[in-house]
């Protein structure tokens, strides 16, 4: 339970300090958990297309958790109880598992070809004629933080969180891949002060396109209407020395109730590349774990002009010096949109 335990500690600096050494227990792999059921049906034959069967389901039940399930209780509790219930119900005393017997206990199994996942790019047109929402003037630091406060997005899945924010009315907003990525679940906090019913609202999110190597995802919430952030233009380019500002959860939970933003200044040019090959901008500002998929607004003109993706770390022989970086919003023009 490696995430539950750093969202513990997380809670409780008390608590992480009381614990200052960390051992972690890899997941089980589906290897190990069929290892397991096969010694706990002891004598039972399982033929290999049943076995085939068995580890399907358990693959499945391991994709919905994110891909880091690799509990055992799932196998002794409710994998081989409920096939052993039809086993017995047939009254046979053939000493085997069927396939009958695994289909009759799982009879909504339908099993999921996770390399078809259909992405789709969306209309070009959404949001090159998109009007801006607000007007914003150099430097205007209050009229920025009132726009990011009503549309930046804290994200939450069941493997993990981070930080979204709108780009449209009709709810489409964008992340980084690696905050949503394995998530079977993602629902966002969407924060409007004054409106009626009370301020915060949670919305669920499906995926409707996601690329890795760009560490891009543009999801959507369920819903209309909605506040959001006015992005560059994919012409747009971004300066060495402009002056930025990050909005987003740093560090999860323990910053959920509060937006905050960082200031900064880009501080590389347009010939950084990342392992990828593709683009980069070093910047100079503060970003911690959770700020992932914030947006990084210029305040020259108030626009989105990158995602907030990561660090680049290097480690010394006493400190580990590290310098974020962010990923121009070009790309999301350039392969999201049709």
């Amino acid at each position: 339970y490696e995430k539950e335990m750093e969202e513990m500690f997380e809670f409780n600096d008390g608590a992480s300090r009381r614990f200052p050494y960390t051992i972690k227990f890899e997941p089980y792999s589906t290897d190990d958990l069929l290892e397991i059921f096969n010694k706990m049906i002891g004598s039972i034959v399982v033929k290999d297309t049943t076995m085939n069967m068995v580890r399907k389901i358990v693959d499945a039940e391991r994709i919905s958790h994110g891909n880091t399930f690799g509990n055992a209780g799932f196998i002794e509790d409710i994998l081989i109880p409920r096939i052993e219930i039809e086993y017995y119900d047939r009254g046979e005393e053939d000493n085997e598992f069927t396939e009958t017997d695994v289909e009759n206990a799982f009879p909504n199994f339908k099993e999921k070809d996770n390399n078809k996942t259909h992405y789709r790019k969306v209309p070009r047109t959404l949001f090159s004629e998109l009007p801006g929402y607000y007007e914003i003037k150099e430097y205007a630091y209050d009229e920025l933080n009132d726009a990011t406060e009503n549309a930046v997005l804290y994200v939450k899945t069941n493997t993990g969180f981070g930080t979204a924010f709108l780009i449209s009315p009709d709810g489409y907003a964008l992340t980084c891949n690696h905050v949503i990525e394995g998530a079977s679940e993602i629902n966002v906090r969407l924060r409007i002060y004054g409106r009626l019913g009370g301020s915060d609202s949670w919305h669920r999110c499906s995926i409707i396109n996601a690329k890795n190597d760009y560490d891009m995802a543009l999801i959507k919430l369920e819903g209309d209407t909605f506040p959001h952030l006015n992005i560059a233009d994919p012409e747009r380019e971004i300066k060495r020395g402009e002056h930025y500002m990050v909005s987003g959860y740093p560090f999860g939970k323990k910053t959920e109730k509060d937006l905050t933003n960082f200031y900064g200044i880009i501080g590389s040019g347009n010939k950084q590349v990342d392992s990828t090959g593709l683009q980069i901008y070093n910047i100079d500002g503060q970003a911690k774990k959770g700020n992932s998929g914030s947006p990084v607004i210029s305040l020259e003109d108030g626009r989105v002009i990158g995602l907030l993706c990561g660090s680049i770390t290097d480690e010394g022989d006493v400190l580990t010096e590290e310098i974020n970086y962010i990923r121009p919003i070009k790309y999301f023009w350039e392969e999201f949109l049709k």
